[in-house]
C-alpha cells in the first residue's frame, strides 16, 4: 500500500466499480444482478461484469467464525480486482482446497477472459447487506482498491419476500427474514456521503435496469478517495448499538429455547418408570447443559453479534443440547 493506505497496482488501465446489492432474502437481488449483467453485455459489450454471490461462498453461518468469513469474502474480491488489473489468469498454487478467490475466478472464467480486452469492469456483490456497517466495509475496500462504489437496494414488502423466498432451492426460514426486515438499515444518502451513489428499486423493469447502469457508470467515474472521519464514527456508533441489541436478543431467545428443551426432556423422563430417580438425574444434567451452552453463546456473542439476525438459533441449540446431554450421559 502507499502512504495513503491505497493498494499499489502495476497498472490501472481498467476503471473498476464495486456494486453492492442489498435487500431481504427473496427480494430478487440475484435475479436483478443477472439481468443487469445481461443488459451490460447487450448495450455495453465493452463493459465486463463479474458476479460475487455471498451465499455460494459462505454456505454455513458459524457464529465464532462470522466476522472472519465475511472478511475472507472481501479479501477474495480484492484478489479478483488485483487479478484483473495484473492481467493474469488468476491460477494459484496447487491446493486440495479451493480458496474463495479461486472460486470467484472460476465462476467468472468467461468474464475474466474478456476483462483483458476491456477498460470498464463492474463487480457486483450479491448479498443481503442488511447493516450499513457491512456496506461501509465494502466502501472502505473500494478506497483501497481505487475503485468506484455504489449501492442498489431492492425494497419489497416482507410478505412479498417471504412468498418469493419459498420458490428458492434452499429457502431461508421465515423468522430469519422477519428479523432481518426489522433490523434492516436501508441506504440513506442524505445522512451518509458514502451512500451518495444509491438506487432503491421496488420493481424490476427495463427502466430500472437503465437507471442502474447510469448509476454504475457515474460511480465508476467518481471513485471515493478518502474516509470521512465523522461519517466513520457515525457508522461505528450505529454498528455498536446494533450489536448490543443483537446480543441481548440472541441471549434472550437462546434462554427461552434452552428452557423449552429442558422442559421437554424432563417431561419425557417423567413418563418413564422409576420416576423420582430418573427425573432428578435428567433434570440435573439438562439444566447443566443449558447453563453450559448459554455461557458458550455469551462468549461467541461478545463483542461481534451481527450474525444474530440470520442465525438458525433453534437448530444450532437443539444440536448442541443433544450432544451435550449425550456426552454427559455416557460419562
Amino acid at each position: 500500500m502507499d502512504d495513503d493506505g491505497h493498494m499499489e497496482f502495476p497498472s490501472e488501465k481498467s476503471s473498476i466499480v464495486l456494486v453492492v446489492m442489498s435487500g431481504l432474502p427473496g427480494a430478487g437481488k440475484s435475479t436483478f444482478a443477472n439481468t443487469l449483467q445481461a443488459a451490460f453485455k447487450v448495450k455495453y459489450p465493452d463493459t465486463v461484469v463479474f458476479l460475487v454471490e455471498y451465499d455460494a461462498l459462505v454456505k454455513q453461518i458459524i457464529p465464532s467464525e462470522w466476522k472472519r468469513q465475511r472478511l475472507e469474502v472481501l479479501d477474495a474480491v480484492s484478489h479478483l480486482v488485483l487479478t484483473i488489473r495484473s492481467g493474469s489468469s488468476g491460477r494459484e498454487a496447487e491446493s486440495d482446497k479451493e480458496s474463495l478467490g479461486e472460486h470467484i475466478l472460476r465462476f467468472n472464467a468467461q468474464a475474466l477472459r474478456s476483462a483483458s480486452r476491456s477498460s470498464k469492469i463492474v463487480v457486483i456483490l450479491d448479498d443481503n447487506m442488511y447493516y450499513r456497517s457491512m456496506r461501509y466495509q465494502v466502501f472502505q475496500r473500494a478506497i483501497q482498491l481505487r475503485a468506484g462504489y455504489c449501492q442498489i437496494h431492492i425494497a419489497v414488502a416482507l410478505g412479498t419476500a417471504v412468498r418469493q423466498n419459498l420458490l428458492r432451492t434452499c429457502p431461508v426460514p421465515e423468522e430469519v427474514i422477519a428479523r432481518m426486515a426489522a433490523a434492516f438499515e436501508e441506504p440513506n444518502p442524505t445522512r451518509y456521503i458514502f451512500e451518495q451513489y444509491s438506487l432503491v428499486l421496488d420493481t424490476v423493469t427495463s427502466t430500472s435496469v437503465d437507471k442502474a447502469m447510469v448509476l454504475v457508470f457515474r460511480a465508476m467515474e467518481d471513485p471515493p478517495r478518502n474516509v470521512d472521519n465523522d461519517e466513520a464514527a457515525w457508522v461505528a456508533e450505529e454498528r455498536s448499538k446494533a450489536q448490543e441489541l443483537n446480543r441481548t436478543n440472541l441471549l434472550h431467545r437462546a434462554d427461552s429455547i434452552l428452557r423449552l428443551l429442558v422442559q421437554t426432556l424432563c417431561s419425557l423422563a417423567k413418563s418413564q418408570e422409576d420416576v423420582n430417580d430418573d427425573l432428578r438425574r435428567v433434570s440435573s444434567r439438562a439444566v447443566g447443559c443449558r447453563k453450559k451452552i448459554l455461557q458458550q453463546l455469551r462468549d461467541m456473542a461478545n463483542p461481534d453479534c451481527e450474525f444474530e439476525v440470520i442465525f438458525d438459533l433453534q437448530g444450532f441449540l437443539t444440536k448442541e443440547f443433544d450432544a451435550c446431554y449425550e456426552n454427559d450421559n455416557s460419562q
